[in-house]
């Protein structure tokens, strides 16, 4: 048991009013997007009952999405979140015995930014990197195909 529950009960017990004693979650849940999937991690050390739910940042009501399974091995709760709108902000809520912890993630966007197009002839044997793009760029290139002379 959390000392914060504990010291509830001691106040209670004494006779004094309970308080209700907040405390910031030391972990927090770790995620990883997709385009319509968020996966996410939280550690703890125990098993138990478990349960996840999400809404998008426009809306009011959670749906809950498939239990998280613990995995005894990492010491995680873990799960994943699909069929969900793509460049989207959720709201995750992992509910446990004793503790909710919130979290917030996006999906990616479907439309790629492209930093640079480069067209290239396919009977061209090799494509040259000098021309890279900053670390995040995605940087198309099209293979032409070349019509053979009849």
């Amino acid at each position: 048991m959390r000392i914060a529950t504990w010291l509830i009960l001691l106040v209670g017990l004494v006779g004094f009013p309970a308080l209700i004693i907040s405390q910031p979650n030391a972990a927090k849940i770790a995620t990883a997007a997709t385009f319509e999937c968020i996966s996410y991690y939280y550690p703890a050390a125990l098993p138990g009952n478990a349960h996840i739910y999400h809404k998008s940042a426009d809306e009011k009501n959670w749906h809950q999405g498939l239990d998280p399974i613990y995995d005894e091995r990492d010491h995680e709760y873990r799960g994943s979140l699909v069929g969900l709108q793509p460049n989207s902000v959720y709201h995750l809520k992992l509910v446990l015995a004793d503790e909710e912890v919130l979290a917030q993630a996006c999906t990616l966007d479907e439309k790629i930014p492209i930093a640079k197009r480069t067209d290239r002839q396919a009977a061209q044997p090799r494509l040259s990197s000098a021309n890279r793009g900053a670390p995040r760029d995605i940087i198309y290139i099209a293979l032409l195909k070349v019509r053979e002379p009849a």
